[in-house]
């Protein structure tokens, strides 16, 4: 008799032997997660990743992703419709000329249009007031019927405000999704219509060859520019071309619409989304979040209409560790470090009659070409440890402590020898003065209202005598903005600057003003400090300072009342990003010994989440070598633990932490887009949803796409799902027949049956995956009647993509039969 096998929500499991696998969980998988597909909880295949950027961080591993917050004063609307609703947007408008309105999938939540020889579906909007100086884009984001891509989308331009007719007047287009062997191949066309005349040039034709069929993003440009009209094509954010056209000479014509039709008999055309971006005439103040993140040494930001674009070329960043930031109001405090660049112990200390009224410099001795070294007044600054020969009192309008470069300059016996600080005194300094000087990188600010770069303010000086600024710590690894403080920490310490003004760091100017900037040593008193990996700010609440064997707890502000103390040892942070806070403030981090939690509250313990169910996985990781990062997907509540190698390719499974039913999910990445960083952010120029963001050790940044199927760059993904070992008497176990329930949507997937001498080596085989006693391929939905053949002391039954296709399972079952011995 048919018995049902139980789906194993509870994930990978390993608690205790194979013998006592526990119910409803898992002895081994891999790319399988539970997920909200189509608004149900469901077990599969998981989503692949798609590029969320056309543009790379110069083809180098992302090692810097923050989102800054915006109240932007901005032309740019947008019209992003999922479909959620019982009805489309209010702007789409139907009883166009040429186009039928599609019908809505209520279950699915899109539009489709099935097989018609001639007819187009579709809708136009209503129409828009432009800022022609900016473009417009149309986003499509299109589903395969029955594992194919055979449709044809179109988007129409220029498009009448009164009577739109696509097939008079305006830009036509056409995007056609075929079959080309196993891979999908998008032919396109552009047509540029005059009362039903092609203008000079049209039609435009080309081929684009993609890969294995999948969920696809079509994303048109139209450009003005200046009178340069050019027509842009991206298939899943690659770039396929870009076309100058001939804009039909007519009146006013601002609508913008699109169509699909089947163009195989019983076939289906599906979208899924609709998006359009484009710059009113009016300003208005709306909220966004604008992304900037680093790769490859340079800076980039997220500009109009989805792109990413270098900030300022004369503005590099570290390149292949971790780069964190911190953010307040507008701007992101970028804590740019690396390793000293250039030391001198016996710097000849001098100055200039340059500036109002005198510039000291450090000339190198021996001498050495700073600027051949890589040293650049923007992105790297001077710090004196100490002065030495002929000290005269001059030396305390110039302390020790880190400076700006003003310029680099030659001497009589080198070129760029010498190093000119930004700090202006009425002293000269001594005559045969030295220093020990250091240059290395400095911190770095990037204004999200203007889009511009900055240094850090190095050095100043407050306008009395005796106080100053302090120094802003330089060579700090980590950072966060804590009770409106840019807390800094470095190798050996912490450092809190003054509330409200992060350039400020002086720490005795006013003992009791509870602004004042403080810093600290994570160690318990009179022992040795150790190296700060994290900082975990709590809102206001309370910060944690995190080594990797230590949390350290700062309740409040030391400054006004706070206190600080041990909240953790033996547990700590591997990683600057290895933690994410929940929605409901729950804590979950990364250690050496494996994930962690801590409840809401200032005085919770961490409290191991995956010690018990993985004893060997998620432990002992090296955070010299490795980089992890959490972050919270809200559409499957889940966190993601992304695990990827600093500078080596290092093959180490990721996993998901699926909070409905505390199961974890191992899945990993192909070579060359492991993870490098990641973050959970929410879009703002081109995707307004909170969702997880992976920036990647080739430099681009992706997104998990919900209906995609393969990894960026057409990769199949392999999945595996073992449910067992299955024991049907004391002897031996033969599973006769089995029955599964597949979504609808699933691709032919296949199921096979393992089974070996002990429980062990049934699952044994099973991970392996090169031998089976029997396999058989299971189509969308029911499947009955299918004749098993194995025999063994123990069995398994897993189920494996076919050709990295993806698969939800709903329901399986197996007739297992005891015998009294092995057959």
């Amino acid at each position: 008799m048919l018995q049902a096998l139980p789906i194993p929500f509870g994930g990978m499991n390993r608690e205790f032997g194979f013998e006592r696998q526990k119910q409803a969980t898992s002895p081994h998988c891999i790319n399988v997660w539970p997920r909200q597909a189509r608004r149900r909880f469901s077990l599969g295949s998981r989503p692949g990743l798609k590029r969320f950027y056309p543009q790379s961080t110069n083809d180098l591993a992302v090692n810097m992703m923050v989102a800054t917050d915006l109240n932007e004063a901005t032309l740019l609307r947008y019209i992003d419709d999922d479909f959620e609703g019982y009805s489309y947007e209010q702007r789409w408008v139907s009883g166009v000329a040429g186009l039928t309105v599609p019908t809505l999938d209520f279950l699915n939540h899109q539009y489709y249009a099935d097989y018609h020889a001639t007819a187009k579906y579709g809708f136009m909007l209503t129409a828009l007031s432009q800022d022609l100086a900016e473009p417009l884009y149309v986003h499509l984001k299109t589903v395969p019927y029955n594992n194919e891509n055979a449709a044809t989308y179109r988007v129409y331009f220029v498009q009448d405000d009164a009577t739109p007719d696509p097939a008079v007047t305006g830009i036509e287009v056409v995007l056609t999704l075929s079959k080309n062997g196993s891979n999908d191949r998008l032919s396109w066309t552009i047509n540029c219509l005059t009362a039903g005349a092609h203008e000079a040039g049209s039609p435009f034709t080309g081929t684009f060859d993609a890969t294995l069929v999948d969920s696809r993003w079509l994303r048109v440009m139209y450009d003005v520019n200046g009178g340069t009209n050019t027509v842009s094509i991206y298939l899943d954010n690659s770039f396929v071309v870009s076309q100058t056209v001939t804009e039909p000479a007519s009146g006013t014509n601002s609508r913008v619409g699109w169509s699909m039709r089947a163009t195989s008999s019983g076939g289906r055309a599906i979208v899924d989304r609709v998006r359009v971006n484009w710059s009113d005439d009016v300003t208005r103040v709306t909220n966004v979040a604008r992304l900037v993140c680093g790769g490859g040494g340079k800076i980039y930001h997220e500009a109009y209409g989805g792109d990413l674009s270098e900030v300022d070329a004369a503005y590099s960043l570290l390149q292949n560790e971790p780069v964190m930031a911190a953010t307040r109001l507008t701007k992101a405090y970028i804590a740019d470090w690396g390793d000293i660049l250039y030391e001198d112990t016996n710097a000849t200390v001098g100055s200039t009659g340059v500036g109002p009224p005198d510039q000291w410099q450090f000339e190198s001795t021996p001498a050495v070409n700073l600027a051949t070294l890589g040293v650049t007044v923007t992105n790297f600054v001077v710090e004196i440890v100490s002065y030495g020969g002929v000290v005269g009192t001059a030396n305390t309008d110039v302390p020790p402590g880190s400076y700006s470069i003003d310029s680099l300059q030659s001497t009589g016996v080198g070129t760029n020898n010498t190093v000119r600080i930004v700090r202006f005194t009425t002293n000269l300094p001594s005559v045969g003065c030295t220093a020990h000087i250091r240059i290395r990188r400095g911190p770095k600010i990037y204004n999200a209202s203007t889009g511009a770069m900055s240094q850090l303010e190095i050095g100043r000086l407050i306008q009395t005598e005796v106080t100053t600024y302090g120094f802003v710590p330089v060579g700090c690894h980590l950072a966060c903005e804590y009770r409106d403080r840019l807390i800094l920490a470095d190798d050996n310490q912490y450092y809190g600057s003054q509330i409200g003004d992060f350039g400020v760091w002086a720490y005795a100017i006013d003992p009791d003003d509870p602004r004042s900037a403080w810093s600290g040593t994570l160690a318990d008193a009179g022992s040795l400090g150790r190296r700060p990996t994290a900082l975990i700010p709590f809102s206001d609440d309370y910060l944690l300072i995190a080594a990797a064997d230590m949390i350290m707890r700062m309740t409040g502000d030391i400054a006004y009342g706070g206190r600080i103390e041990i909240a953790a040892r033996e547990v700590g942070v591997i990683g600057p990003r290895a933690w994410v806070i929940t929605p409901e403030n729950v804590l979950y981090f990364l250690g050496r010994s494996g994930l962690y939690r801590m409840m809401p509250g200032g005085g919770n313990s961490p409290e191991s989440v995956s010690k018990d169910v993985l004893p060997d996985e998620l432990q002992n990781l090296n955070e010299h070598h490795t980089v992890v990062s959490l972050t919270y997907d809200p559409r499957d509540e889940a966190i993601d633990i992304l695990i990827g190698g600093k500078r080596e390719h290092q093959r180490r499974d990721s996993w998901r932490l699926d909070l409905r039913t505390g199961s974890l999910w191992p899945w990993r990445l192909p070579d060359g887009i492991e993870p490098t960083v990641a973050i959970t952010t929410v879009r703002g120029y081109f995707y307004g949803q909170v969702q997880p963001l992976v920036g990647s050790r080739d430099g681009r940044i992706r997104f998990f796409d919900r209906e995609a199927v393969l990894d960026d760059g057409g990769t199949a993904i392999d999945s595996i799902l073992t449910l067992g070992p299955i024991r049907g008497g004391p002897h031996a176990t033969a599973v006769h027949a089995i029955e599964a329930n597949m979504s609808r949507d699933s691709r032919p997937t296949y199921v096979t049956v393992e089974t070996g001498a002990t429980p062990e080596d049934a699952v044994a085989r099973a991970v392996v995956g090169t031998s089976y006693d029997f396999r058989h391929t299971l189509a969308a939905g029911r499947n009955r009647g299918i004749y098993a053949r194995g025999v063994g002391g123990a069995a398994c039954v897993s189920l494996r993509s076919l050709s990295g296709g993806m698969w939800r399972v709903e329901e399986l079952a197996a007739d297992v039969l005891p015998i009294e011995r092995v057959l």
